[in-house]
């Protein structure tokens, strides 16, 4: 599956699974109910598999956002989610509690400044705590929990009242339509990866690609073959030589064919830096043997000569 959709209340799976019938996305969509651990395990497992995109709300999305380098869409939560939820409130109910993370804590504090409504916001750092939470908030008096999937577990736990928190079906659109925009967008520069691989591998000339801290980026198909003699390692070390000689990503120069030598053969080296917007962001170098050059050279003469008779 490319879009991965981690929930933590039962009508974002209802709602969302809603939309992605509506698409017609089945077969690149799946909607998981995780929160905490269980997220970061389903996250690191979908990710092995190749997900391309994670949608998440809340704790979640905290989670997730800086963990992988796939993008991760938020499903924003607003006044209206928790007024609604507030709404379904039993009458009799004695004390209110709603329990939120992050950006969802900021709207409940932020609905309660507004709304005038007396319940009492409990933020969490971590879904583990929750069920402490509860207990301690029921000791206190508190019969009546808004919160998601685990607030709801512990709720039943203890013999308490549980409103699940609201989310309106747009945010769930727009943060779906965000996904596949950046799905479309992906695929594209995949396509364009794996072509500009398969040209660099259809060269003659040893191709690796450095970042700004120069650590190795790419290498391609004659890289490897040349690694199998002379490690990779190796020949690194001998064209970062060549880089902090030229000093690359100090004056922007490149080197073109110098010779160098490494385990006893001779290569002919060449290194560009690789700019946006006038700054240096890594550079890729071009190697080739020297012994194959001389000898596709005596070849070419060799058929000119023959040409000639």
């Amino acid at each position: 599956m490319k879009i991965i959709i981690f929930s933590g209340q039962e009508n974002f799976t209802r709602e969302v699974r809603q939309l992605i019938d509506e698409k017609k996305i089945q077969d690149i969509s799946l909607v998981v109910e995780s929160a905490g651990q269980e997220t970061e395990k389903l996250a690191k497992s979908y990710y092995d598999k190749g997900a391309k995109v994670f949608i998440a709300r809340g704790q979640n999305y905290d989670l997730l956002r800086d963990q992988y380098d796939i993008p991760v869409v938020n499903v924003k939560c607003n006044y209206e989610d928790i007024l609604l939820a507030f709404q379904k409130v039993p009458k009799n109910s004695k004390k209110i509690a709603i329990l939120g993370y992050g950006s969802i804590f900021d709207m409940i504090t932020k609905f309660k400044t507004i709304s005038k409504e007396t319940f009492t916001p409990i933020e969490f750092k971590d879904v583990e705590v929750i069920d402490s939470l509860v207990e301690d908030a029921s000791k206190a008096g508190f019969d009546t929990f808004i919160g998601g999937i685990r607030t709801k577990q512990a709720c039943k736990k203890f013999n308490l009242n549980h409103i699940m928190l609201e989310i309106s079906s747009s945010s769930i659109e727009i943060a779906l339509s965000e996904a596949i925009h950046l799905l479309t967008i992906q695929t594209e520069r995949d396509k364009n990866f794996e072509l500009i691989q398969t040209l660099l591998d259809s060269t003659n000339d040893a191709v690796i690609s450095y970042d700004q801290n120069k650590a190795i980026t790419f290498i391609n198909a004659k890289t490897k073959q040349l690694s199998q003699r002379c490690s990779l390692k190796k020949l690194s070390k001998a064209i970062l030589n060549e880089f902090n000689s030229a000093m690359i990503f100090d004056s922007g120069e490149s080197v073109q064919d110098t010779l160098i030598e490494i385990d006893n053969v001779k290569y002919i080296l060449s290194i560009m830096p690789l700019k946006s917007e006038q700054q240096i962001y890594g550079a890729v170098a071009y190697l080739k043997s020297a012994a194959e050059i001389i000898s596709s050279e005596s070849s070419r003469l060799s058929i000119i000569a023959w040409a000639d008779i």
